[in-house]
């Protein structure tokens, strides 16, 4: 539900069923974690749910009337511990990261007013130009020191501009595969961790192709 209606209409229906249901309620059942038993649990559980979307909403748009775009939004957005530290409003499924920046884009769009920013090149015609420009054995290079260091988002960045502008090029595919492990490795959203992984394997092994699933059965 989160992720197709805005933090604030979320945050406005959970705060509906408090009122219509909450004093009735024994148990609860969630999509994405195990159900909460006892009136006082589950009405605490949907009031720290409904507050943690609230903060999330008003939040990215306080920043965002401040200058700061998607991404600076989502790098410095924090909880406090009276929400961050309960376990069901953890980043198990989504994550943090991934709902302020979805909610800046509900307000905003994906444009974050810069006009460099405006019309970009699609990422395989960009590539090809960084690629050209700083060549490929630097970037590499660049990207297997930023792992060294443990900066696996940065290497992941610059090893995929060589992926995008040359795929048979394996020693980037590799490098960014590696990159790619580790911040699966380090993730705290189950999906997420999925993302990565699946990605450094292709990475490595390349896309494998398959029957479609047919789960209308």
């Amino acid at each position: 539900g989160a992720k197709v209606r805005s933090a604030q209409k979320w945050a406005h229906t959970l705060g509906e069923t408090i009122d219509l249901w909450g004093k009735d309620a024994v148990v609860s059942f969630g999509s994405h974690h195990w159900p909460q038993w006892g009136n006082e649990n589950v009405v605490a559980h949907l009031e720290k749910q409904r507050d943690l979307y609230k903060y999330i909403n008003d939040q990215t748009l306080r920043m965002a009337n401040q200058g700061m775009t998607m991404h600076e939004i989502a790098e410095a957005f924090v909880l406090p511990d009276s929400l961050a530290k309960e376990f069901y409003n953890r980043g198990y499924y989504g994550n943090l990261k991934h709902n302020v920046r979805a909610t800046y884009q509900l307000y905003l769009g994906f444009w974050d007013g810069n006009p460099a920013n405006f019309d970009p090149l699609p990422p395989k015609e960009e590539a090809v130009k960084y690629v050209e420009m700083v060549g490929a054995d630097k970037m590499i290079a660049t990207a297997k020191a930023a792992f060294d260091k443990g900066d696996y988002r940065w290497a992941a960045t610059v090893a995929n501009k060589v992926v995008f502008a040359d795929p048979k090029n394996q020693a980037a595919r590799d490098v960014q595969a590696d990159a790619l492990e580790q911040l699966g490795y380090q993730a705290e959203s189950g999906p997420a961790r999925n993302f990565y992984l699946s990605g450094a394997q292709e990475l490595r092994g390349g896309v494998q192709k398959m029957a479609t699933p047919n789960t209308s059965s």
